[in-house]
């Protein structure tokens, strides 16, 4: 008749090693993707924002300077709205269009003339003293126009001698995440049109989207480009 033994005292310390190494690379793993999700999230919001900006940005400046008569020529004055400026050193712009329609970025009901101004506040940006989108460490602006020698010359807004000279539109904006991340860069440095932003310890992502932007009710020979 065989007996039945019990572990010994090896197999049982040995069996809990095992066991413990199980439970530590489980962790591990679970640990690593929680962060790479969060990592992965974080990126996607900014994207998301970032072509939110974009599109909503490169549409209205289409319409700059138009008429609800006549689409195809320049009727207003000029596709600059009062308004406009420059921040200052590494402060954020002011940007603001105008053309004919009958509500502005906000959907609210104009006579006329709509004037959207876009502007950063706290963070946000906004059109028209109303919030659009949040995450926002800058917003950048260069105007267009040709040059006296051919092709196209940006400058900012304190520069624009001749507003109805104008012919497109380059900005950019700066996004942040929400959180900070573990692996996040623990210092970096972002160029956004012509300013060097620089100080960055937080350990939060960000992402410069550009684009130019034609008007197109201007002779020009330009291409939009957008990042």
């Amino acid at each position: 008749m065989q007996s039945n033994k019990g572990f010994t005292l090896i197999e049982l310390l040995v069996g809990m090693v095992l066991s413990l190494l199980l439970v530590a690379a489980g962790a591990t793993v679970y640990l690593s993707s929680k962060k790479t999700n969060a990592v992965n999230q974080n990126i996607l919001n900014i994207q998301n924002d970032g072509q939110l900006a974009l599109q909503v940005l490169k549409n209205d400046i289409r319409l700059a300077g138009w008429t609800k008569n006549d689409l195809q020529s320049q009727s207003m004055a000029t596709p600059l709205g009062a308004g406009f400026q420059d921040g200052g050193g590494t402060a954020s712009d002011t940007l603001a269009i105008q053309y004919e329609g009958d509500s502005d970025c906000n959907g609210t009901a104009v006579t006329n003339t709509v004037i959207n101004v876009y502007s950063l506040n706290a963070g946000t940006l906004m059109c028209n003293g109303q919030p659009m989108i949040d995450g926002v460490e800058s917003f950048q602006v260069l105007y267009g126009y040709s040059g006296a020698g051919g092709g196209v010359k940006y400058v900012t807004a304190d520069n624009v001698a001749d507003p109805t000279a104008v012919e497109s539109v380059r900005f950019a904006i700066l996004l942040r995440s929400e959180r900070a991340v573990p692996d996040g860069p623990a210092s970096r440095d972002y160029t956004v049109l012509d300013q060097q932003l620089t100080g960055y310890t937080d350990k939060k992502i960000r992402q410069v989207y550009t684009a130019t932007v034609a008007i197109l009710n201007r002779p020009h020979n330009l291409l939009e480009v957008g990042s």
